[in-house]
């Protein structure tokens, strides 16, 4: 080989190696929960990350959980310390449910969240 292609090798051997750590540092845990909606409504669900001073993040729409049904949503956790709120509202915004949770926290309760009737 000459030396234009072992330069050209090396080069592309270091935005591998580049490309590969932006990934695995961009990459932040997914936690599937696990929602059953025991409403004879639907329901929509919203998360917003509590900061450490405890003000609250803009919520984001995490879509609708049908009346009468289990729906499993992915939510975005960095590390066991992070607190989402995560809040229930029916069709008119009415806040049903509001709880502050931890990956640790969801553990605990098995990864399922039960809206009541």
């Amino acid at each position: 080989m000459d030396r234009r292609t072992l330069r050209f090798n090396r080069l592309c051997c270091c935005m591998f190696t580049v490309i590969l750590l932006l990934f695995s540092f961009a990459c932040e845990p997914l936690t599937v929960v696990t929602f059953q909606n025991q409403r004879n409504e639907d329901v929509k669900l919203f998360v917003a990350t509590v900061l450490a001073d405890g003000s609250i993040d803009a919520f984001v729409d995490f879509g609708t959980i049908p009346a009468q049904t289990t729906k499993t949503i992915s939510i975005t956790f960095l590390g066991d310390e992070m607190v989402n709120r995560l809040q229930i509202r029916d069709s008119a915004g009415k806040v049903l449910l509001s709880n502050d949770y931890t990956r640790p926290d969801l553990k605990k309760i098995g990864w399922k969240i039960t809206i009541p009737p």
